[in-house]
């Protein structure tokens, strides 16, 4: 048995170990009801801060918001809590960051007007260009003599080269290798021209010429004449290139390429919008700095980048893109770009619009605080800049969501519930919606004034005067024909001063204007076909032939040295006359005589 002594310990023990257990449980019950309560305050605080962003931008953005960090609640000395005294709540900031370090407001700032630039400037020639009154005139305000000057120099050169060549190899000279001149040189591009206008440029040069083309191809030059040429056409100087060469792949064409952009710059005022975007020229021969789309129409490209009026769409300036550039160290090829293009429009107030390859936060802080330049464009959701919240779809179905920082707009835009839009602006100052359409301002800012280069190129393919060709410095003097017929047509019908006309019917006024002097030149020569001469008569009015080609002012004999028969009548008539046509000396009889007056004839 045991006794009394032990008898106590036990229970002793037995007392002891109960009372651990019972505070063992309370203490797990007590971990539990604080867990619960941790987790309802969370909730709370979360609906809190959504409803806070949801009046403060109009959309969800509790997935990215920066956290401050809770302050530590005062405790008593055995580790509880405050009798009575509530718990603080965490409170979340109406900014997003990036990886960049940017910080994004989710508040708009508190600004009277929702567009910064307060310019407005009109699209207007200056220069020789406000004094331009025909389509030549205008044209020549862009492809200057200088210019000509270049071409036909080398272009004589080429030739000279060749016809050594044919003396050389004993291959007998023709009539066509023979140097050229401005007039004959000014009418090729006029051929050239006209074939764009009539779009006769991808017929064979057979068929140009041919019984049924367009006689005035026949009247200007013959088809051998036109394909010499074009084969000897040179831009630059042949003896120095392979040296240029080696730090510009352009330099073949170089030269004048420079001094066609100044013109169109010096000739042009800007209206207040711009745009800058990529123009493309379809060629398939060798060219080592060809580019290839597949998802464009001209798959195999020479491309340009080119920066055009959104009004007029006007070409303002142009680079190519051949390669490497000398850009600066912090600096991206597209900011190249950007910033060289716009260099005439510095300290303007204007605005660009570009598209995502271009548009970059650098490049807008940029052109705002140092060129007084404002950019709006669609931007990459790649960009470091852009806060992760504004690459995602909303789970709240918000389709659009704005954000704000240092004068930037970032918009968010979600219209189908499927891909965001990124669009960036410094021109817009907070995030308005449209009343007509429902969209936000900027979106429809964006799509009025993205159109400007597009525009302009299809003009370009409109009416081409691209032949076919496996020299790219060609295809390159194709390219700027047709960007000068283009742009001369919006210089001539800025002038309201002059005529209207459409496209077609002047591009066929500037052909005439460039070919006729030509004409004149051509059917004074002796040794013309009589046919020729006839066909160049039917281009030219009586007034511009000159009284010493006119053979109505000319008084002379008509009489034949002896009798020839009459080569109007039939040959079995045999009719014998002393008299010729002053103008082809074809014999004639009195019945085959113009029955009227001098003064009748000159008025005709």
């Amino acid at each position: 048995m045991m006794t009394g002594r032990r008898q106590r310990q036990a229970e002793q023990i037995e007392a002891l170990y109960s009372e651990k257990i019972e505070t063992r449980e309370g203490s797990r019950s007590r971990g539990r009801n604080q867990e619960n309560e941790s987790e309802t305050d969370d909730a709370t605080e979360h609906r809190s801060s959504t409803e806070s962003e949801t009046d403060a931008n109009g959309s969800s953005n509790a997935e990215s918001e920066r956290e401050d960090e809770e302050q530590p609640a005062a405790s008593s000395p055995g580790g509880s809590g405050r009798a009575g005294e509530p718990k603080k709540k965490r409170s979340r900031s109406s900014y997003l960051n990036t990886k960049s370090g940017l910080e994004w407001s989710l508040n708009a700032p508190d600004v009277k007007h929702s567009i910064t630039s307060n310019t407005n400037h009109t699209p207007s020639t200056k220069g020789a260009a406000a004094d331009a009154s025909t389509p030549l005139e205008a044209w020549s305000c862009l492809f200057t003599n200088d210019i000509l000057d270049i071409i036909l120099l080398h272009t004589n050169e080429q030739i000279e080269r060749e016809i050594n060549d044919c003396k050389m190899a004993n291959i007998e000279l023709q009539s066509t290798h023979r140097k050229t001149d401005l007039l004959e040189l000014k009418a090729f591009i006029g051929l050239l021209y006209y074939a764009g206008a009539q779009k006769v440029t991808k017929l064979n040069s057979q068929d140009k010429w041919g019984p049924h083309s367009f006689p005035l191809f026949k009247a200007t030059m013959c088809r051998n004449r036109f394909l010499f040429l074009q084969s000897c056409l040179r831009f630059d100087d042949k003896g120095t290139r392979a040296e240029r060469k080696k730090y510009d792949r352009f330099t073949h064409i170089r030269e004048i390429w420079e001094l066609f952009i100044k013109n169109c710059t010096d000739n042009y005022e800007p209206g207040q919008n711009c745009t800058i975007d990529e123009q493309l020229f379809s060629f398939r021969g060798r060219c080592i700095f060809k580019v290839y789309l597949p998802a464009k129409p001209d798959k195999y490209s020479i491309k340009i980048v080119s920066l055009n009026d959104s009004v007029t769409h006007y070409m303002i300036n142009a680079m190519p893109c051949v390669g490497t550039v000398a850009k600066e160290p912090t600096e991206t090829v597209p900011d190249y770009y950007v910033r060289k293009l716009s260099e005439s429009l510095y300290g303007s107030g204007r605005n660009i619009t570009c598209d995502n390859w271009f548009t970059s936060v650098p490049i807008c802080d940029k052109l705002k605080k140092d060129y007084n330049l404002t950019l709006v464009g669609t931007i990459k959701k790649s960009k470091r800049e852009i806060p992760t919240q504004f690459k995602q779809v909303p789970k709240n179905g918000s389709n659009v969501q704005f954000a704000y920082a240092d004068g930037k707009v970032l918009v968010s835009l979600n219209p189908k519930n499927k891909k965001i839009v990124l669009l960036l602006s410094s021109l817009h100052t907070n995030g308005q919606i449209d009343a007509e359409t429902g969209m936000p301002e900027i979106v429809v800012f964006y799509h009025k004034s993205k159109d400007a280069t597009d525009s302009y190129d299809k003009k370009c393919h409109h009416y081409s005067v691209t032949m076919r060709t496996f020299r790219w410095i060609l295809r390159m003097f194709f390219a700027m024909l047709d960007q000068a017929g283009v742009n001369c047509f919006i210089l001539y019908s800025l002038n309201s001063d002059n005529a209207a006309l459409n496209r077609h019917d002047f591009l066929v006024q500037l052909s005439m204007e460039l070919i006729k002097p030509y004409l004149l030149q051509r059917r004074a020569r002796p040794s013309l076909r009589r046919n020729i001469t006839t066909l160049i008569g039917e281009f030219l009015d009586n007034k511009e032939i000159p009284e010493d080609q006119d053979i109505r002012y000319y008084i002379g004999e008509n009489k034949l040295d002896k009798p020839k028969r009459c080569g109007l009548c039939h040959a079995s008539s045999d009719r014998k006359t002393n008299y010729k046509c002053l103008k082809c000396d074809l014999p004639m009889c009195k019945e085959h005589t113009a029955k009227i007056c001098v003064v009748c004839s000159i008025n005709e």
